[in-house]
């Protein structure tokens, strides 16, 4: 169960992120890049705000909070990858 999460959250943004790109294509025709970028994590955030105020909340918190043997930290290295990968994602991608 430990590693399930990280699995099942890589195929989940796989699958949302090839169900945006053919609707992203087609918003293309009529917005800037910037603009559906800002409403592709707009949306993001709705959805989780909603799932955050379901009846779900507190059956999905006891799965995820479930004690592991993983990191508790996020060392120096994992923040530059971080912000590469939102820089690359929000910023650049867009504009390409």
């Amino acid at each position: 169960m430990k590693r399930l999460w990280g699995y099942l959250s890589v195929i989940t943004a796989t699958v949302f992120f090839g169900i945006a790109t053919p609707f992203d294509k087609i918003l293309l025709q009529e917005m800037h890049p910037l603009a559906i970028a800002a409403l592709t994590y707009t949306l993001a955030g709705i959805f989780l705000f909603t799932i955050r105020q379901s009846p779900l909340k507190e059956r999905a918190l006891t799965v995820l909070n479930k004690k592991n043997n993983s990191e508790n930290f996020i060392s120096k290295k994992d923040y530059v990858i971080l912000i590469a990968t939102a820089l690359c994602t929000a910023c650049i991608a867009p504009i390409l």
